[in-house]
């Protein structure tokens, strides 16, 4: 790496690896300080934006890079409910980073805007998962190195319900006595964003039942023409969604902050969660298992699989140094630990996932994830969450004939989804 990097250091002289991303030199210091999220304040120097969680393990990294490129790395600590906007409007006005690390599902948007560039990953590829490659690529192109996966299970407290349920109504039929003997507060939990609804975290229990948001193309990619949330098992779930909304099983009011709080107190047996949470409960004294959903359709569910991963602007002017950092640094398996090690989600790098999958939290999720899909990432994503959400809050929330509302949506669904075409 040293010495390749002695060549590029020749390439830099003439101007390749020049300042960060292409803004104003006569900018203000408010629009060019790294500290205010704007371009590299200096010559030969990368700004990464990532939350706080990221930034001190990239700052750890990029000191070996530094000292073997002689390119400096300013991350700027950004929020992580703005990350994402922020990137979109500083990047088209010239003053955005050259890496930003988020979601997968960022990328559709992103490339549809021009924002971010294909990335090649060379030998570095080999060795992640397929199914977060998948994830990062659109038509064949790379837009992002991933480095780890995330999707729910279902997370099971031990010491309220000892033995793994072996069916869905085995599962609430255990929940349900726990409430009748004081034991606890709801049977299950699974989140809602109140009227918002949150198709994310149910979209397990809608494949158990022989549905999916998209067909497939014959390449495996998602195939936005072939819209399946309308087919009989979309329907079925439909009804499935007004009665546990009526039993008291699903309620736009379990936010996920509300289940959060009951789970880590000790009052919910079963919740559907994901590896951003899971290890909190640890941390609050919860005995858990983690598991795959079972199937209330009866069919093995499918959850959506997130991505995160870093992604270069089209934007910079340093795209060289840019992809150098992030495929052979940021890429490497000792990147991929201690990213791991900060927020340990289930490493997208194959022969580290094996290394810490001992841990049965992180094979836990692996084994809910291993039957999921990568969430589509087009840019029409946002719209058909939204349509989707609400029609689903409306169902549970029992307003409505839940058949009309489910077809209504379905229409509104293929509408946005015919952008892509």
């Amino acid at each position: 790496m040293s010495l390749r990097w002695r060549s590029l250091a020749l390439v830099a002289t003439v101007g390749l690896l020049a300042a960060a991303c292409g803004g104003d030199d006569g900018g203000d210091e408010a629009a060019t300080s790294p500290e205010a999220g704007g371009e590299a304040a200096a010559e030969g120097t990368l700004v990464v934006w990532a939350d706080d969680t990221r930034t001190p393990v990239i700052e750890a990294i990029s000191e070996d890079f530094t000292a073997d490129s002689g390119v400096e790395v300013q991350v700027v600590e950004k929020a992580r409910d703005s990350i994402r906007a922020d990137f979109e409007t500083q990047t088209k006005a010239g003053t955005g980073p050259d890496i930003v690390v988020g979601a997968h599902d960022w990328i559709g948007s992103y490339v549809d805007q021009g924002i971010i560039t294909p990335i090649e990953l060379g030998d570095v590829a080999g060795g992640l998962a397929d199914v977060a490659l998948q994830a990062v690529s659109i038509e064949g192109q790379t837009y992002a190195l991933p480095y780890a996966i995330e999707n729910v299970a279902l997370v099971r407290n031990t010491d309220l319900a000892p033995d793994k349920p072996a069916s869905w109504d085995e599962m609430i039929a255990k929940g349900q006595e726990l409430v009748a003997a004081g034991q606890a507060d709801l049977p299950f939990g699974v989140q809602m964003n109140g009227e918002a609804g949150d198709p994310y975290h149910f979209y397990s229990l809608l494949t158990s039942f022989g549905s999916a948001l998209f067909g497939q193309t014959p390449e495996g990619d998602w195939d936005p023409t072939n819209v399946l949330l309308g087919n009989e098992g979309g329907q079925q779930y439909a009804q499935f969604l007004q009665q546990a909304g009526q039993q008291g099983i699903f309620s736009i009011s379990n936010t996920g902050d509300v289940l959060k709080e009951m789970f880590e107190s000790g009052r919910l047996p079963f919740w559907i969660t994901g590896p951003w949470w899971a290890p909190e409960a640890v941390d609050a004294g919860v005995n858990i298992s983690v598991e795959p959903v079972p199937g209330p359709g009866g069919q093995t569910p499918s959850p959506f699989v997130g991505v995160q991963g870093f992604m270069i602007s089209n934007a910079s002017e340093n795209k060289l140094a840019a992809t150098e950092f992030v495929v052979n640094f940021l890429g490497s398996e000792d990147a991929a630990k201690a990213l791991f090690e900060e927020d340990p989600r289930p490493p997208a790098n194959t022969a580290v996932f094996e290394e810490v999958s001992s841990d049965p939290l992180i094979q836990g999720f692996g084994e809910a994830g291993s039957t999921g899909s990568p969430q589509p990432s087009f840019a029409s994503m946002t719209t058909i969450f939204e349509e989707w959400g609400r029609a689903e809050g409306a169902i549970v929330d029992q307003r409505g004939d839940p058949l009309s509302l489910w077809t209504a949506m379905v229409e509104k669904v293929t509408e946005a989804a015919a952008t892509e075409q």
